[in-house]
């Protein structure tokens, strides 16, 4: 049985449940995420996009690398975020 429906940490997108890796996949960034990272909730979604619309300011920030600004994945292992391209913990 596949965990609840979650959205993604980076983008926002709902992501599928891999049954093979027992992970989410998220389509859009083309990652793999562990059932037990960090998830945006719908709440924290609806305000990210009030503030695009500028209706109020959002408290949640996406988590992205510092350096190339591309999406991070949550290591539960060693409970960090890791980016793919830098090849590097944060």
């Amino acid at each position: 049985m596949a965990p609840q429906q979650a959205v993604c940490p980076h983008c926002g997108t709902p992501m599928v449940w891999s049954y093979v890796n027992q992970q989410y996949y998220c389509n859009r960034c083309e990652i793999f995420i562990q059932s037990n990272a960090p998830m945006t909730s719908a709440d924290n979604l609806r305000g990210e996009v009030d503030e695009l619309l500028g209706k109020k300011k959002s408290t949640y920030q996406n988590p992205t690398c510092i350096r190339c600004e591309r999406p991070l994945s949550y290591i539960p292992q060693y409970k960090r975020w890791y980016c793919y391209n830098c090849q590097q913990y944060y």
